[in-house]
């Protein structure tokens, strides 16, 4: 089973780990030209609010709470942010590019379909439950405005077809047992997006051990006999 090292995982997710900005870095910090300030301090919020909506529930979250953490007043969130709601959107988009990275990494690694699949799954998991901090806002898509969930679903849409061909091509390789890949993206997917709702830092089991588990789980439920 392929094995993915926390340096390696660091180098997929961009360096710093979420889009390049630790969750607690306070804007005052941020240091470059003007655009590379802006750019800095919105990814300081999102990866800022992923965690705090994570521990406590984006309804429970106001972004007086938000703004706290980073040690700006809320009139300054509003100059990135037009709402709670936009922030959210953002705090899905990180999500899914996490997820995107992680595809693109286990596809360059090459190998069998299998392989590839579940060195996703390991580095995906392993980011969902460190640098985004088990973020609940996966199943927040409710409290999005209809347009931004629908731009949203579009997206999952389509990264749940990339997964279906690479169980397609596990297939045809010989690497995985003959299966409905549309129903095996959805079982094993919608088990990892569930790890928010009971995983806990300080738990019995870390993210990797989390992630080689749920690795192992998958090979041998969808090698051949």
């Amino acid at each position: 089973m392929p094995a993915v090292s926390r340096d390696k995982r660091r180098s997929v997710m961009g360096s710093g780990g979420l889009g390049g900005v630790h969750a607690d870095r306070k804007w005052t910090n941020s240091l470059g030209s003007a655009q590379d300030h802006h750019a800095l301090k919105r990814q300081a919020a999102i990866a800022q609010a992923l965690r705090t909506f994570g521990r406590q529930g984006f309804r429970s979250t106001s972004l007086d709470q938000i703004a706290a953490a980073l040690n700006v007043t809320k009139p300054a969130l509003y100059y990135y942010f037009r709402d709670k709601q936009a922030l959210l959107l953002e705090c899905h988009k990180l999500c899914m590019d996490c997820g995107d990275r992680a595809f693109e990494a286990a596809v360059l690694a090459g190998g069998s379909g299998l392989n590839q699949l579940l060195r996703f799954i390991i580095d995906y998991v392993c980011v969902l439950t460190d640098d985004l901090g088990a973020s609940t806002v996966l199943d927040e898509l409710d409290a999005l405005r209809p347009e931004d969930r629908r731009q949203l679903l579009r997206r999952r849409r389509a990264f749940d077809r990339q997964l279906r061909a690479l169980i397609d091509a596990g297939i045809v390789d010989g690497s995985i047992r003959p299966c409905d890949s549309k129903l095996t993206v959805f079982w094993f997917m919608g088990a990892i997006h569930g790890i928010p709702v009971w995983y806990r830092e300080d738990g019995e089991q870390s993210g990797p051990a989390i992630a080689a588990k749920f690795a192992d789980l998958l090979a041998r439920a969808l090698r051949p006999d």
